[in-house]
Formats: C-alpha cells, sequence, structure tokens
C-alpha cells in the first residue's frame, strides 16, 4: 500500500506525466494510466513477504515468558528399597518359628503340633489346643511342610471373670498357628507362624480341648480299615465339635460316602451316636 500511495501522490503532484503545459485531461489520463501500470510492483512487492511463498515457515512459537528458568537436572533419582514379596509384614502381635523334623515332606504330626503349641503358649500363656487341620495329608498319614498351609491350628483361653458384671466378664484368647513354606521371611523354611487374634474373630465358647491320644496316622488307617481307598486324597480336621468325643473327620472331596469320622482318643470309628454327641456337646458348650 506503501508503493501505491506513493505512485498516486506522483501522479497527482505532476512528477509523473507530460510536461506542464499541455492539457489537464491528458496529464489525469496519463497519472492514471501510470497508477495502472504500478499496480502489479506493488502487488509483488507484497506477495514476496508472504511465508505462505516462501521455504521459511511461520513464526508460531510464543516468546519465553520472562519469569521462565530452565529447570536444573538433580541427578538420578535413588531406587526405592527393594521389598521380597516372600516377606510377611512386621506384625507386633505375631511371631515365626522354623520347624525342626527329619523329613519335611512327610513330617509326623505329633511332633510338628508340639512345636505349634509351644509357639502358641510363647504368645499367650494360658491358650490350649481347640481345633486342629491338616490340608496336605500324605498317603502315609503324615504332614507335608513343603507345601504352604499344610497345617493349621487355632489355641484359646475362655473364661468367665466373677470380679467383674455378667455380660462384661468374659475373658477369651485365641492365637492361631499355620505352617508355611515360602512366606518365612528370614526364618528357614519350613516355618509355622503364629499371631494372636481378634477376639471378634473367636467362636464364642470356644474351649481347649484334649490332645488327641490316637495319632492322625492311626487314625487314617482305621479310615482305610473302614472302607477309604489307600490312595484317596483327603484332608483332616480334629476338635471340629466341642465333645467328648473328641473326633478326626476325614474328608474327600466329591466324595460324601468317603468321609469318616474316627474317635480321637480309641481310633475306632465314629458311630451316628458318637457324632450326634459331639454335635451336642457344642450346643450345649454355646450355651454354657
Amino acid at each position: 500500500m506503501a508503493c501505491l500511495f506513493t505512485t498516486a501522490e506522483r501522479a497527482s503532484s505532476g512528477t509523473l506525466g507530460p510536461p506542464r503545459g499541455r492539457g489537464r485531461g491528458r496529464a489525469r489520463s496519463f497519472g492514471a494510466l501510470a497508477l495502472v501500470l504500478l499496480l502489479p510492483c506493488c502487488d509483488d512487492h507484497h506477495r514476496e513477504r508472504r511465508p505462505s511463498d516462501t521455504n521459511e515457515a511461520p513464526n508460531t512459537l510464543a516468546p519465553p515468558r520472562p519469569d521462565f528458568t530452565p529447570s536444573r537436572s538433580a541427578g538420578p533419582r535413588p531406587a526405592p528399597p527393594t521389598v521380597r514379596s516372600s516377606d510377611p509384614p512386621a506384625d507386633p502381635t505375631g511371631r515365626s518359628v522354623p520347624i525342626s523334623v527329619p523329613d519335611a515332606a512327610n513330617a509326623e504330626l505329633a511332633g510338628v503340633l508340639e512345636q505349634a503349641r509351644a509357639l502358641a503358649l510363647s504368645l499367650d500363656e494360658r491358650v490350649g489346643l481347640v481345633t486342629l487341620g491338616v490340608e496336605h495329608m500324605t498317603a502315609a498319614g503324615g504332614v507335608d511342610l513343603t507345601r504352604d498351609m499344610a497345617l493349621y491350628a487355632s489355641f484359646g483361653f475362655h473364661e468367665l471373670d466373677p470380679t467383674k458384671a455378667p455380660g462384661a466378664d468374659l475373658v477369651e484368647v485365641g492365637v492361631s498357628i499355620t505352617s508355611s513354606a515360602s512366606l518365612c521371611g528370614e526364618v528357614p523354611a519350613p516355618c509355622l507362624r503364629g499371631r494372636l487374634q481378634d477376639s471378634s474373630r473367636l467362636e464364642l465358647g470356644a474351649r481347649p480341648r484334649p490332645l488327641p491320644a490316637c495319632s492322625l496316622a492311626d487314625a487314617w488307617r482305621a479310615a482305610h480299615a473302614s472302607g477309604v481307598p489307600e490312595n484317596a486324597v483327603a484332608t483332616a480336621t480334629y476338635g471340629f465339635w466341642e465333645g467328648p468325643p473328641q473326633l478326626w473327620t476325614f474328608e474327600v472331596a466329591g466324595h460324601g460316602e468317603l468321609r469318616r469320622d474316627i474317635d480321637g482318643a480309641t481310633c475306632r470309628r465314629a458311630t451316628r451316636e458318637d457324632v450326634f454327641r459331639a454335635m451336642d456337646g457344642s450346643r450345649g458348650a454355646r450355651r454354657r
């Protein structure tokens, strides 16, 4: 537009056109013609300044902020502490101890149970065995401690404090014991892990049972003698019912007909009447 204005000004001022003295109309015509002829020059002048007609890219970057300061590298961040998944979380109410057995793959239950009892008493000296379970039993009636949760046991204490009002006099303590082959932390595997139970998780009225006089291996042989196949894979529990009698119960998954209840004191197969008496004893204990 500056070129256009300059050309127009020169034409109107007489610097463009014929010499003075000629007709005014011819001067105006000549100036207009000069203006038309020079317009392409002005247009080329502006076209050269367009970014789209050159190889230059338009400057689309915003200017840096006056308060912008490039950040300095703080160096490599320290690596987070390594936490092994096999380490159990710290528990002030729990404890782990290694299991001492000649053969962890076929351990005799009596020896393991004695170690579990010692661990429970170290957490509370008042507790006694309440229930016992074997999830991974060997064909010979042992415990396969190379597998997690092969054995679990609960120990408890239950009494009424005569110095307190009814309803506020119940005193119960529970200790759970489980075996582990992989979650022993710094303790050599296999191990027993014991912890105090929350009182809200305790079974009301659960009282300690006598330790089984009939061993797991002998009770399993009695189950075989009653018709359970020797290759059957079973789980075993003891003390599930308050009793008496205290019963070993063997169950084979998918075969209810192979369930067997064996008297924990005599190693004989329990009758239906024995089972009902054990169940009634549990109901009576809950009423007391």
